[in-house]
């Protein structure tokens, strides 16, 4: 497999390396052990196959004991560090864009925190990102989940010299971890995100020294209060000096930005049409109307009541059905300023973004990795749109 044409070399680290591999016609990761590694290796497979996909991680599909190695979903092959080195030369990027990113890692790490694990390690070349043939993110992984534990857990105390500044204290002292203490890994990637930037709002860099914190007190935000943060500060951006039913086109070029960078899928007036299309019942409000048929739509009457849309689209998404009635965000319509929701049933499955990857994979001297009993979907569906 190393040696077929198409491999590429990701990464190396301390315990491995890993591979852009064509299997079945579909591009896999490889990750094949160095020999210090092979326990490391083998720790990691059962973590991922326990996560099953929660925060875009990798997806195990095959492993080798002959010659320690795991095959993987691909996650991409640049990850968040080296990604925002080519973007600072070739001139950097929007505003916009940084603070989505810094949003989209965020609404990923809720993600893993709801499967109740604690990333531990968290820092931007941990991040990855699938590109679309413009170069443009279409999907945010968290990876490398050797030092993970479940919430509650401990691990033997960091006591080596190094300093990390990504690691909570609770690494250092061995205490039992928690969500928050993903946040100072969190703080670390917004300042590789910030760095640099005049233009950066008080209130997101307040937010990054808050998250950034090594120690826990009373300072140190929840995770939910950051992803609502950032969202605010993202939606600050948008203009809303005009008050008109209809955007402009000018205006409607930026929302429609807006909504590729934050990963909101648009709707087109067409479906519009189509999700409430009579029988529907229609309840006038002082800022708009919604619509419930077996979808429901919100619509705005100008931009700047159009904005609070914007943030609840934001929260559908993250939450991803998981509150809010079970609503499930299926889209922003930018030209009617109107948002379209779906009901959904508390056992509806979700497709997953990589199951065409997953599926009959490995033969020969690869062993099948057991199927996972928590089947999941990638959260992140993305509006792709120019990134810059």
């Amino acid at each position: 497999m190393l040696q077929a044409t198409g491999t590429q070399m990701l990464g190396a680290g301390s315990y491995g390396s890993v591979y852009a591999v064509q299997h079945r016609r579909q591009t896999c990761a490889l990750k094949c052990a160095h020999s210090n590694g092979v326990i490391p290796l083998w720790s990691e497979m059962k973590w991922l196959q326990s996560i099953a996909g929660a925060g875009g991680a990798p997806v195990p599909l095959a492993s080798c004991p002959e010659s320690p190695a795991l095959l993987m979903s691909f996650c991409g092959k640049e990850n968040l560090r080296e990604y925002l080195r080519k973007g600072a030369r070739s001139g950097g990027f929007s505003l916009e864009h940084v603070l989505s990113l810094a949003l989209r890692v965020t609404e990923r790490l809720q993600d893993l925190h709801r499967a109740g694990v604690v990333h531990g390690d968290l820092k931007a070349n941990n991040v990855t990102l699938r590109l679309d043939a413009a170069g443009n993110p279409e999907s945010v992984h968290l990876i490398d989940f050797g030092l993970s534990r479940r919430a509650g857990e401990t691990r033997p105390p960091k006591r080596d010299g190094r300093d990390r500044y990504w690691y909570c204290s609770c690494m250092d002292s061995g205490s039992p971890l928690s969500p928050l203490c993903d946040l100072p890994g969190l703080g670390a990637i917004f300042y590789k995100l910030f760095m640099g930037r005049p233009d950066v709002p008080r209130g997101a860099a307040d937010l990054a020294k808050l998250c950034a914190r090594r120690f826990h007190d009373e300072r140190r935000p929840a995770l939910e209060e950051v992803r609502r943060r950032l969202a605010e500060v993202l939606v600050s951006l948008l203009p809303s000096e005009e008050e008109r039913r209809a955007p402009a086109a000018k205006e409607a070029r930026i929302l429609a930005q807006f909504c590729a960078d934050a990963g909101l899928p648009t709707v087109a007036i067409p479906q519009l049409h189509q999700h409430l299309r009579p029988p529907h019942t229609v309840a006038e409000g002082g800022d708009g109307k919604t619509f419930h048929t077996g979808q429901s739509g919100q619509a705005r009457g100008n931009l700047r009541a159009f904005k609070d849309l914007l943030l609840e689209a934001m929260e559908l998404r993250a939450l991803d059905g998981r509150g809010r009635g079970s609503q499930r965000l299926e889209g922003v319509c930018i030209e009617m300023l109107c948002l379209v929701a779906t009901d959904a049933a508390p056992s509806a499955k979700r497709p997953r973004e990589d199951e065409g990857e997953a599926a009959g994979v490995a033969e020969g001297t690869l062993a099948q990795a057991p199927e996972s009993k928590r089947a999941r979907g990638d959260p992140e569906q993305v509006a792709r749109g120019p990134a810059r």
